[in-house]
């Protein structure tokens, strides 16, 4: 029935009201009013729906239209006047509620009317079926009712029927219900979570049933069965949406109600055979038209395909046993060809406008198939023989698209999708002949062993259709009269018919495969392989001749392109039946790249035929001859070299602290690149600052940000002990509030783009009068706040920036004519601090001709705009990157914009991903070290902290830069970069990734789906601290069968290892979360290539790993579970015949167990450079067992950190290497310092925790430590003589006096918790100290450090530093631990002290 004008007039209003809603709430005006409003638009929404049901129905809405229109009317008003007349959000929040109890008072008759409509749906429905079943046997009867039907449509017939060709009145009423799911869900994801796990799967599977009568209608589908079935569905999902809502608080109804959820998907899925059938039978019908003319259309099957990709994720996850290998592996090439067919027809109608008619048919065919094929998948049991004809249907559907991929690339050529200008050709060989090599190694040639496997199948298969024959339809009766069987039979031969003729269009195709591949392969097993590997060595030794190793820039592009698409393509192939995935698809690849291969040969044969000085003439000389910077020993310090703005630093620190009393913002403003967070960090760390406010927290917000994450963040600030897992935005909000309320904070909101981002923090930050302060670095000048606009450098300023950085990369020095270029150079980069850093970089690297033509270009860029010639420099920087360089930088994309990385995570990451050269004399692990020297020289990476000993431990690159990566690594199909949740993660350009870097919340990780045949990487980041408890079904990973890189740290893996896991077999980094209580599985030997494996558990969970199964991981290299001990004693009856891990480089952490074996166990890991261990007793230990560890035939060890609190009787022997140069002990016995002070070479020593045993004779010995026996010894020799660092912590030291020869290079002392310490030895005075640090040590004689300050200054030493704080916070510091939370590293070394205190330096210092 079509709507009254007072209908008409109500829903407008409602609309109105609604459209206002929907831009109020995402704007943050409301804050803590924003509840009432959001629960006031689903409200509505709901209603809207209900009335739009009720009219469809041919019923009226009664009472219920009047009151909502009424009031309906008064609410708008008022929005009107919100911002117009400056009505007041609590009094328009107010409003909202008195609305919606009105809404509230009608909830139990709207559910009484649903629960009637929907039983006389059913009646209606199955009404309709016994007319069609029974209307042969009463033929005037029949007519007589049809006539009464057309005067009084049935309710069925209502509900579908439309009241003229321009509305829809039922896809209204369902786009409604749609909208009242995403408004819930909305409001869930903020508030309620269990009611968003419980409406999303329903809301998807509406979605797909929404999809397919749109993509059914414009294919002109025989639609009946298909609405008929939506009908009743999408009444009982609004009844259930309805019910859901408004009685989410009555467990009893909440609980029927997901019953009933449950029920309406089953009816929706495929998997109910009746269901099924219906799908396929509309996907067979003949279509009337297949146009795809215009651009609604392409949206239609475009998103047609997007909900197939869903109904596929949902079975591959859920894979049924009778599903072969092949099947499994073309299932995963239909998921990306159906991605790029998806990417053509929603993301690039522009591009492809131009396509002919025909194409755009094909396209619409072969959604049209995929659909038919998909819903076939879904049976639970299934004859072999069934399973092998879908296979072969799947192969046609597979080779369909890559004709269409063909033809639309043909009319639009574009740059590979797997171009990597970055790869050495020669090397990518080099790796293909290893990957060949490996396969010829196997037992069986699989290409050989499938092909005989299938070769009688399709025979008969061919032979089975050629023998099909379909009746013609029956014509001897006329439609009206003919008898409902009949009809169902005739059109069950057209159906036959339809199906027959794709099987025959088929055949030329499977035949041509049959002979020229199938048969060929079984007539000589592993010749093709043989064949490939000598068109390689061929090819390689072509492309050598004509120098393609020598310089990239020479070649010509279109061969060197050519070359290397081929050889990611044989990647691709090989690495596939490596892993065991050999199908249909995979046979015919591994062919054509054997064609591919041998035209490539032939076209560098070619090209060798070219004289040398035609060649020769292409050469690029735009550069001069580059000068080498080294990135071997200690980092420079080019971080250091720095330029600072003391003017403007100076006043914002004075408005910090002297500034107003109540809550004040300022705002550090600027272009991109001019200093902004660099001048924010100086100021956040200074000593002024950090002593004056009792709470600190660093926020960065950048472009795209969630508030829920930054309200994460700056808790986790606060607080990193306390998890927020179960907390909702309204809830953390809340928390930050109550944290921050009567304290003095500062609150750094860094790399703010818009208002927005503060309206929704603002509410949390409470205004008590007591001088806190908010600081926002933004590159918009009239951002809230007190703004400081950041200058640019002048000239001079400029020149003494660049002459610091290059005189921190090249010890050498420059000539004068560098000099002068330098100077022009300098002052033509528009004062810009990080244009100058980068152009430092280039010139480092080149000799004076390279200078000129850096000059020149700088001068060319020097009006386009600050921001656009830094970037224009960027490029530039790259392009003079070496080529391993070049992919290292790039990778820096795959992290958060504006975080610190670790170094030590990230070097594993380059070796696993191949970028390390590989090195006979070098371990992979120096080189990758090297390669960050060699980016901080270049000033494009920027140190972050240290280690003391001088190594980088965290880094980090501008926020431009990263721009630059994240594009580049696009464009060159490197790695792929998701923020936040994209639906189905669909991708413009490229369609399939190699790497892929996820950062999003993790209950929007689990909803993605991950169908990338051909990725290598895959690693995920969240910034939603605490809620790491979350996990998900990790069935997808067997799509993912070729990962090399999987991390999974952020998301939980629950209490078991997923058996997905054990078949990546190519992985050498894995990273995962979970409680793990079973242990680590001895199926990990499965992962034969794997280097690092780093696992995060709970705190009280003990991890157990069979001997034998890590002892077969030869090519591991990292080790490390934090959180828990790895319990490796198993099996120790075979540790001297098992093998040795030799490559085992740093391992952590180990429980060890005193006695016989601990020695062998140890002797397993002979290069082992970094080592944790917790030393035990085990159970045949006794009194008089050998107490001594012997350790100091590792002669690669370096860090050791070993606690000895589970021995019962502390006294230990120590055997330690001379090579050790950083050692930790916890709760130890006084008796072994004599043995550690011997150590040659140790540099940095933490002592933590007095053994609990020696509590009363320690207390008693340290009254006076001149009567200790150690200090006796102390005395009379040098010891810790290379000794740089000491931190003594929670030690029961009464009084420090003897030293003697102690510590001759001691630079800086923490000491930690040690509360009964009174005084300091004199004689540390004569240590070189630059820096002491106290931290709640309240009985400590304040003398102490006076005398020694004195000693020193009578050394000549004015820059000793002496920090104390009576009392810290057991409150997280940013420098606590590692910067990504990633590693379980001490940090003696550093703590947030030494971070804070500056003398003009700190540590981070590119603008």
């Amino acid at each position: 029935m079509s709507k009254t004008t007072r209908q008409m007039e109500l829903m407008t209003c409602i609309d109105s009201i609604l459209d206002k809603l929907r831009l109020l709430v995402p704007q943050g005006d409301l804050c803590k009013y924003d509840r009432a409003l959001n629960e006031l638009k689903v409200e509505l929404g709901l209603v809207k729906t209900f009335l739009l049901c009720q009219w469809k129905l041919g019923y009226s809405g009664g009472d219920l239209e009047d009151s909502v229109h009424k009031n309906g009317q008064q609410f708008y008003s008022l929005l009107l006047r919100f911002k117009d007349d400056g009505l007041s959000p609590s009094d328009l929040a107010g409003s909202a509620s008195t609305f919606g109890d009105i809404l509230k008072s009608s909830k139990q008759q709207i559910r009484t009317s649903y629960v009637c409509d929907s039983d006389s749906l059913l009646k209606s429905v199955d009404e309709d079926r016994i007319r069609r079943n029974t209307r042969d046997f009463e033929t005037d009867g029949f007519r007589r009712y049809n006539w009464d039907r057309k005067m009084y449509p049935s309710m069925l017939d209502r509900l579908l029927a439309s009241s003229s060709s321009l509305t829809d009145e039922f896809m209204e009423f369902f786009h409604s219900l749609l909208e009242n799911f995403v408004d819930i869900l909305n409001w869930g994801e903020a508030y309620d979570s269990e009611l968003e796990k419980l409406l999303e799967p329903l809301q998807e599977k509406l979605v797909f049933l929404k999809n397919f009568i749109l993509f059914a209608r414009s294919q002109g589908k025989q639609e009946r069965k298909l609405m008929e079935h939506s009908g009743v569905v999408a009444l009982s999902a609004a009844h259930l949406c309805h019910s859901c809502w408004f009685f989410r608080d009555d467990n009893e109804v909440f609980v029927e109600i997901s019953f009933k959820i449950d029920e309406v998907k089953d009816q929706i899925k495929p998997v109910v055979e009746q269901v099924r059938l219906a799908y396929i039978s509309i996907l067979e019908s003949k279509s009337s038209s297949l146009r795809m003319s215009t651009e609604a259309n392409m949206c239609i099957v475009g998103n047609f395909v997007g909900s197939l990709l869903g109904n596929l994720w949902e079975f591959l996850v859920k894979c049924p046993a009778w599903f072969t290998s092949s099947l499994k592996h073309q299932i995963r090439i239909l998921c990306e060809g159906l991605q790029f067919l998806r990417g053509i027809l929603m993301k690039q109608q522009e591009d492809y406008d131009g396509l002919p008619g025909g194409i755009k048919d094909r396209i619409v065919a072969v959604v049209n198939d995929a659909g038919i094929v998909i819903f076939s998948l879904y049976q639970d049991n299934i004859r072999e023989a069934s399973a092998m004809e879908i296979d072969l249907k799947l192969f046609c559907l597979l080779e369909k698209i890559k004709l269409v991929n063909a033809e639309i690339e043909k009319k639009y050529p574009v740059a590979s999708r797997s171009k990597f200008p970055t790869t050495n050709a020669l090397e990518l060989i080099d790796l293909l002949l290893e990957k060949l090599k490996e396969l010829e190694s196997c037992e069986v040639d699989p290409l050989f062993s499938f092909a005989n496997d299938r070769v009688d199948f399709l025979n008969s298969y061919l032979n089975k259709i050629q023998c099909i024959k379909v009746d013609r339809p029956l014509e001897t009766f006329t439609y009206y009269d003919m008898p409902s069987w009949i009809i169902d039979l005739e059109k069950q031969i057209r159906l036959d018919k339809l199906r027959h003729q794709k099987m025959q269009a088929d055949v030329p195709f499977l035949t041509s495969f049959l002979e020229k591949n199938l048969e060929q392969h079984i007539k000589n097993e592993k010749h093709q392989l043989q064949t490939m590997e000598d068109d390689l060595v061929s090819l390689r030794s072509l492309l050598e001749e004509n120098g393609e190793q020598h310089n990239h820039q020479e070649d010509p592009h279109a061969l060197r392109s050519h070359v290397i698409e081929v050889a990611y393509k044989a990647e691709f192939v090989i690495e596939s039946l490596l892993v065991g995935d050999i199908s249909f698809y995979s046979l015919q690849l591994f062919d054509d790249i054997a064609r591919e291969f041998k035209l490539v040969k032939s076209l560098a044969q070619e090209a060798t035929k070219i004289p040398r000085h035609l060649t020769s003439q292409v050469r690029s000389a735009t550069s001069g001859a580059s000068y080498q910077v080294s990135s071997s020993g200690s980092i420079p310090t080019v971080d250091k070299a720095e330029v600072v703005l003391q003017d403007v630093e100076q006043a914002m620190i004075d408005r910090l602290i002297k500034g107003p009393k109540q809550l004040d913002i300022i705002s550090i403003v600027g272009v991109a690149g001019l200093g902004k967070t660099f001048l924010a960090q100086r100021v956040y760390r200074g000593p002024r600052v950090t002593s004056h406010f009792h709470i600190q927290a660093w926020c960065c917000i950048s472009q795209t940000y969630c508030k829920r994450d930054l309200l994460l963040q700056i808790l986790a600030c606060i607080d990193q002990k306390t998890q927020f897992s179960e907390k909702d935005e309204y809830q953390l909000a809340l928390e930050l509030w109550q944290r921050l309320l009567g304290q003095r904070f500062l609150i750094v909101l860094d790399d703010v783009w818009d208002i927005e981002a503060w309206n929704a923090l603002k509410s949390s930050f409470p205004e008590k009068n007591n001088g806190s302060r908010i600081l926002l670095t933004s590159r918009l000048t009239d951002i809230i706040g007190t703004p400081y606009h950041l200058r640019t450098l002048d000239e001079t300023e400029s020149c003494e920036l660049l002459q610091k950085k290059l005189a921190a990369i090249r010890e050498g020095g420059y000539s004068e004519e560098q000099n002068l270029l330098g100077w022009k150079i300098a002052k033509t980069c528009n004062g810009m601090p990080l244009s100058i850093a980068i152009i430092s970089g280039i010139l480092a690297t080149l000799d004076q001709t390279g200078w000129e033509e850096v000059a020149k270009m700088v001068s060319l860029t020097a009006m386009v705009g600050a921001t656009e010639q830094c970037s224009s420099i960027l490029e530039l920087s790259y392009e003079h990157l070496p080529d391993h360089l070049k992919q290292c930088i790039l990778y820096f994309g795959a992290f958060r914009e504006d975080s610190d990385i670790c170094v030590r995570r990230l070097t594993w990451l380059w070796i696993a991903e191949g970028f390390v050269q590989k090195s006979e004399s070098e371990c992979p692990d120096k080189i990758a070290e090297g390669y960050i020297r060699a980016l901080i020289n270049r000033s494009l990476v920027m140190v972050g902290q240290r280690r003391y000993t001088g190594e980088v431990k965290t880094c980090r690159i501008h926020d431009l830069l990263h721009v630059f990566c994240v594009k580049k690594a696009k464009k060159e199909n490197f790695l792929q970069l998701v923020r936040g949740y994209d639906e189905d993660l669909t991708f413009d350009e490229p369609y399939n990734p190699r790497r892929l870097s996820i950062q999003a919340q993790p209950k929007h990780f689990i909803k993605s789906r991950i169908i990338c045949p051909q990725i290598r990487s895959l690693l995920y980041s969240s910034r939603d601290f605490g809620v790491r408890q979350l996990w998900c079904n990790f069935g997808f990973i067997f799509l993912l069968k070729l990962l090399k890189v999987l991390d999974l740290e952020n998301i939980s893996l629950g209490s078991d290892f997923p058996r997905e896991l054990w078949s990546l077999v190519q992985l050498r980094y894995l990273a995962v979360l979970g409680w793990l209580k079973n242990g680590i599985p001895f199926s990990l030997e499965n992962l034969s290539n794997l280097e690092t494996f780093l696992v995060r558990t709970k705190d009280d969970v003990g991890l157990s790993l069979l001997q034998d199964t890590l002892l077969k991981m030869k090519k591991l290299r990292h080790l490390h579970v934090y959180g828990a001990l790895i319990d490796i004693r198993l099996a120790n009856d075979n540790l001297e015949s098992s093998s040795i891990l030799n490559n085992l480089d740093t391992f952590s952490t180990m429980k060890l167990y005193l006695g016989q074996h601990m020695e062998k166990m140890i002797r397993k890991f002979p290069n082992i450079r970094q080592l944790k261990c917790c030393l035990v007793e085990s159970t045949e230990y006794t009194i008089d067992s050998n107490r001594v560890m012997v350790m100091n035939f590792l002669s690669h060890l370096e860090s050791l950190k070993l606690n000895l609190g589970k021995v019962t009787m502390h006294c230990v022997e120590l055997h330690l290497p001379s090579s050790l140069k950083k050692l930790t002990l916890e709760e130890f016995s006084w008796c072994i310092i004599s043995t550690i002070g011997k150590l040659t070479n140790l540099q940095v020593l933490t002592l933590n925790r007095q053994a609990d045993g020696e509590e009363k004779q320690d207390s008693q010995d340290m009254e006076d430590m001149e009567d200790s026996e150690e200090m006796e010894n102390m005395e009379e020799e040098e010891f810790f003589p290379k000794l740089k660092f000491l931190k003594l912590k929670s030690l029961k030291i009464v009084r420090w006096k003897g030293l003697g020869h102690c510590f001759p290079s001691l630079e800086k002392l923490v000491l930690d918790d040690c509360k009964k310490l009174q005084k300091l030895p004199s004689r540390l005075g004569e240590s070189p100290l630059k820096l002491i640090e106290v931290h709640r040590c309240s009985y400590l004689d304040r003398k102490s450090f006076e005398d020694i300050e004195e000693q020193q200054k009578d050394y000549g030493n004015v820059d000793l530093k002496i920090l104390i704080s009576e009392e810290i916070e057991e409150s997280f510091s940013w420098s606590d631990v590692d910067s990504d939370g990633w590693l379980p590293e001490e940090n003696d070394e550093s703590s947030s002290w030494s971070e804070i205190q500056t003398d003009g330096q700190v540590n981070d210092h590119l603008p």
